[in-house]
């Protein structure tokens, strides 16, 4: 064989190894891009559904004056899901209850079918409408009622997270709190509520309550 059909077989050996690295490093390539691309798409989805409950609005609530300031007020809130999936495992928390001047004690009670409730959930009291006996229970609706229990159980008592339950993409659902306030001489009172779901939504919002 001369040397020329040797150049030949060299210069072919040759341009089937450069293109065998060039194959091989644009796969290399576009599968990067594949996978940066579904992650990229993927994150974004993700961002996309934990989407805040950012509408976390609250009905009116009525105002009202009690010589004692010591009574049983029932709130009422609606959340809407404007996310981009449904949200399972909605809740609600009174994060905190202020008094504008001076100090206020507050516990936040679980009420459900007209039951007071401990945290283990056995019940600790009873709500009797029309008011007959026992600390004044005001329902959202504006009709008194009355509640009797024994406030000095705070430990027992004083549970301010409540389940809202799935609300779907869309849609909106109501929740209600309940908030036992124990002091003397208020007017103004700041109520700090929060919600979250488990996939990460979340609002919060600050009431003014007025007393007078």
């Amino acid at each position: 064989m001369n040397s020329k059909g040797v150049s030949q077989i060299i210069s072919a050996v040759l341009l089937v190894a450069v293109a065998t690295v060039a194959a091989t490093g644009y796969y290399l390539w576009f599968t990067s891009l594949q996978k940066s691309t579904q992650t990229e798409v993927g994150e974004n989805l993700k961002k996309g559904s934990l989407r805040h409950l950012n509408e976390l609005s609250i009905h009116a609530i009525p105002v009202y004056y009690f010589p004692d300031s010591r009574f049983i007020q029932e709130l009422a809130f609606e959340l809407e899901n404007l996310g981009v999936c449904d949200y399972e495992k909605v809740e609600l928390r009174i994060m905190s209850v202020e008094a504008l001047n001076g100090s206020v004690e507050w516990i936040a009670l679980q009420v459900q079918n007209g039951e007071l409730l401990y945290i283990n959930g056995s019940k600790a009291g009873i709500v009797e409408c029309p008011k007959k006996s026992g600390i004044t229970f005001y329902r959202k609706d504006g009709v008194i009622c009355s509640l009797n229990f024994d406030p000095s159980e705070k430990e027992s008592l004083h549970n301010p997270t409540y389940l809202v339950g799935k609300i779907e993409k869309g849609k909106s659902r109501e929740a209600n709190a309940y908030l036992f306030i124990n002091s003397t001489n208020l007017s103004e009172i700041l109520i700090r509520v929060y919600a979250y779901s488990k996939e990460g939504a979340e609002a919060q919002k600050l009431i003014r309550f007025v007393i007078k």
